[in-house]
């Protein structure tokens, strides 16, 4: 089960069908509840830090049935943006 804070579930119920990029994603908790929840086809969760993206690819790894809709990628910010995303996620904490 996936639980979201009260922020980001503030920020899930905000989010419109989309392609979306989740930048400092963390944990990828707002990113998995998107796939699970439909509101994504598809989705990429960005971090820039190596600790926080072990977490983020251990976390989709834990959904089976989600991870091979989650794309995980070590960047700074958006500069490694996909053609395809249309809705981008900038909502960290740090």
């Amino acid at each position: 089960m996936i639980l979201l804070s009260h922020r980001l579930k503030t920020i899930h119920d905000l989010i419109p069908p989309s392609i979306p990029m989740d930048v400092g994603s963390d944990h990828g908790h707002l990113i998995l509840s998107l796939i699970k929840d439909d509101i994504a086809e598809y989705g990429y969760a960005v971090e820039n830090k190596s600790g926080p993206f072990q977490t983020l690819t251990k976390n989709i790894n834990a959904y089976p049935n989600l991870k091979n809709r989650i794309y995980p990628i070590f960047s700074n910010g958006i500069e490694d943006i996909k053609d395809d995303v249309n809705y981008v996620i900038i909502a960290g904490m740090g």
